[in-house]
């Protein structure tokens, strides 16, 4: 039903946003190679509000095929860093790391893993190859469904990885590395809570405003999409235009049966970033 770009062959309810060339307007510093994906980090931001315990568990049973796909792309050459942060403070995370952004240690509440998910092999709050990266994420991405309903999506990505008026937290220290690509993963059922252009400029300065650099990735109720709304779940129209402002963006319905072919496809964009 949408158009896919590049060349792809139109795939049912997915879109591959990618915009041609990349916007040089006046910004982007010029360096035209940008990330060689030699790393890789990669934030999961979920929604963890109380209409969500499906599409986790979705997205726990099927993450698999992005990791994997990731770490076949930088292959033996590098590292990949994944962290998960909510939509909103959570409050089950360690003593310290309960702002939002702050990347999830631990979970508790209802649906979630219940566990203590660390101390990770790098030792920071973010999980690496040097982990057992199945039951790590597992553990930290299954944060349950007693979070706010008023989600902050695309704050907790602001946050996470220092941008805007943010520096970045403690908690966060050692996730975001100078001239990895970075792929933001936003899954949820309701919109975002800002301004799709003041959350792209926040984002592109902690990057340096390398656009190359950057992969959206957003599985969300998409505009005449079939998801079912209600109950809180709401049409994701600025995080659909805040993943369209990237050079490389990918979208795709929350409510998809499964997420394997989705994020099948999410990596063929990434590739096509790690290419530029």
């Amino acid at each position: 039903m949408l158009a896919s770009a590049c060349g792809r062959s139109p795939v049912l309810l997915v879109e591959y946003a990618a915009g041609g060339e990349l916007d040089d307007g006046g910004e982007d510093d010029g360096d035209a190679a940008g990330p060689t994906c030699e790393e890789v980090d990669v934030l999961f931001v979920i929604d963890d509000s109380p209409s969500m315990g499906d599409n986790q568990r979705k997205l726990v049973e099927n993450y698999d095929v992005f990791v994997d796909g990731m770490t076949s792309l930088v292959e033996s050459r590098a590292s990949v860093h994944l962290g998960v942060v909510t939509t909103d403070a959570y409050t089950h995370n360690i003593a310290g790391c309960q702002e939002l952004g702050d990347l999830v240690v631990k979970t508790g509440g209802h649906g979630s893993s219940e566990s203590m998910c660390g101390p990770y092999a790098a030792g920071g709050h973010f999980i690496s190859d040097a982990d057992d990266v199945d039951t790590a994420f597992k553990c930290a991405a299954q944060v349950g469904t007693t979070g706010a309903t008023f989600e902050q999506s695309m704050g907790a990505a602001i946050r996470a990885i220092g941008g805007g008026d943010h520096g970045p937290s403690e908690c966060n220290a050692g996730f975001v590395r100078d001239g990895a690509m970075l792929v933001v993963v936003f899954v949820t059922d309701e919109d975002g809570e800002l301004d799709p252009s003041v959350a792209y400029e926040a984002l592109m300065e902690a990057r340096s405003w390398k656009e190359s650099g950057v992969v959206m990735v957003t599985l969300a109720n998409l505009p005449g999409g079939d998801c079912m709304l209600g109950n809180h779940a709401e049409v994701a129209d600025d995080l659909v235009e805040l993943t369209e402002m990237f050079t490389f963006g990918f979208l795709a319905p929350v409510c998809a049966e499964d997420y394997r072919e989705v994020f099948a496809q999410a990596v063929d964009v990434v590739a096509d970033a790690c290419a530029r």
